[in-house]
């Protein structure tokens, strides 16, 4: 019973990691669009977060490599 409980851990924690990985990359291609737009369109962040009503904080924090989370919400306004 040890042994599977073990393994169960470890499963879990894999299944922890790979989440935080996809959260990453997920990130990662939505900053990369954000900055795409932006260049087209000749927006800075502070007329993005003009144009959406998100403060600019927010809308920079989502540049941040610190910051891995991103609310749908906060997306959906920008969008």
């Amino acid at each position: 019973l040890c042994i599977l409980s073990a393994i169960a851990d470890n499963a879990n924690a894999e299944i922890g990691t790979l989440n935080l990985v996809i959260k990453l990359k997920i990130k990662e291609a939505v900053v990369l669009r954000l900055k795409k737009i932006c260049s087209e369109r000749n927006y800075t962040l502070y007329k993005v977060s003009t144009l959406s009503g998100v403060s600019y904080k927010s809308v920079y924090s989502l540049e941040r490599s610190d910051r891995k989370d991103m609310s749908l919400s906060l997306l959906k306004k920008i969008v």
